[in-house]
């Protein structure tokens, strides 16, 4: 039995339900307590149950901030930041950054669920201490991304074979400010992601390699610490632990156990690699860069990389929710059905061009549709010409 406890609200759970019935009425017997049944929503976060196995969200809580911030109507887009998005200064700083900072601590929480998330709150957060309004602008567009994926969450399947499988990746000198590198790591067990983690190096990497080198460092500390986790959980975990990187020479300095001068100025903290993979904690594979499922925590993409990518970590939209919305679709009738599918398709402007409304789309064709209209359209193109002339004389 785990008991999972945050001041005064308890998740019980076990596999023998006997044992919790017994310690639910002694707890009852102890305090003053209420039994809400089968799990379905602790501290924001919702937990829906389906025939593949159980969906975790926050879609109350993301509505809750679009409603804040006055984003509940906005357009949505595919991506939550675009590719070009540079780490620098520039712009006005704000005169009320309150709200910059209320946005960001929102994502942060929201990248709880979410990690397709996790890369653009840890970009927004950088600039905490003087936002300026470039990030203002980029933080809304985040928000009018989790409009267009409000209902999306981690989906976990159950799977017949748990193995713990880890991901590490590395961006060289992503920050332009101090020149550092940001380690990112994810870690799951047959399917979607459960844990993940993006932190700032400590320090400067000189290469590549150096820097993917500390983020393995990173992902090894954190695979032996839940080695240990799941072995209190009663999980078997005496397998090494795959770790996939891609980048060769930093898995060959976790290998090699020889000093030469390209790696003797690395910290020695970092060779826990070293010691981990020779006693079979951690074993490292290396895997192509169209592989990396950790990819989308240290890089901005495309939208077909990204969305590719958020299915890997196993950011879906809800399958109950998904299967609702196609039955209202079928039961629609034909006109709503259209509505409906506009609706879906509907897409943020491209290069600031506005295209026509329906009603003058229907105005045009219904005045084309006549010999009435067709002399009106003749009116209409000769007006400038006419207005020209009188204008002369």
């Amino acid at each position: 039995m785990v008991i999972s406890l945050y001041v005064d609200d308890l998740i019980i759970t076990g596999s023998n339900e006997d044992m919790i019935k017994e310690f639910k009425e002694k707890l009852k017997q102890t305090f003053e307590m209420t039994d809400l049944g089968r799990l379905k929503y602790y501290l924001g976060y919702e937990i829906t149950y389906t025939g593949e196995g159980v969906f975790l969200s926050q879609r109350k809580y993301a509505q809750q901030q679009l409603k804040k911030f006055g984003m509940k109507n906005c357009k949505s887009v595919a991506t939550p930041l675009l590719p070009q998005t540079k780490c620098v200064e520039e712009g006005k700083e704000l005169t009320n950054p309150k709200l910059y900072r209320s946005m960001v601590g929102g994502l942060l929480y929201l990248a709880a669920t979410r990690p397709d998330l996790a890369f653009a709150a840890s970009y927004l957060s950088k600039s905490l201490s003087q936002p300026r309004e470039q990030h203002l602008q980029e933080a809304k567009r985040v928000l009018r991304y989790i409009q267009g994926t409000i209902d999306y969450g981690l989906n976990f399947k159950k799977t017949s074979q748990v193995e713990l499988v880890g991901y590490s990746d590395s961006d060289w000198a992503g920050c332009k400010e101090d020149m550092r590198s940001t380690t990112w790591m994810c870690f799951t067990m047959g399917s979607a992601m459960f844990t993940w983690q993006t932190q700032k190096q400590d320090t400067i990497a000189q290469s590549t390699a150096e820097a993917e080198y500390m983020a393995l460092s990173s992902a090894t500390n954190h695979s032996v610490w839940l080695k240990r986790l799941l072995g209190e959980l009663r999980i078997d975990t005496s397998k090494a632990v795959p770790i996939y990187c891609d980048n060769t020479s930093a898995i060959a300095i976790g290998r090699n156990l020889v000093q030469h001068k390209r790696t003797k100025h690395i910290q020695i903290r970092y060779h826990v690699v070293r010691e981990a993979e020779r006693e079979g904690a951690i074993t490292l594979r290396y895997c192509s860069r169209e592989e990396q499922t950790a990819d989308i925590l240290t890089n901005l993409l495309e939208t077909r990389r990204f969305e590719e990518l958020r299915l890997k970590l196993g950011v879906t939209q809800n399958p109950n929710g998904r299967d609702k919305s196609k039955r209202k679709l079928t039961e629609a009738s034909p006109g709503e059905a259209n509505m409906h599918k506009k609706e879906e398709n509907k897409f943020t402007e491209i290069n600031g061009k506005e295209k026509k409304s329906e009603n003058e789309i229907k105005e045009d064709q219904s005045v084309k549709s006549t010999e009435k209209g067709k002399q009106v359209m003749r009116e209409k193109i000769s007006v400038p010409l006419s207005y020209g002339a009188s204008a002369t004389k």
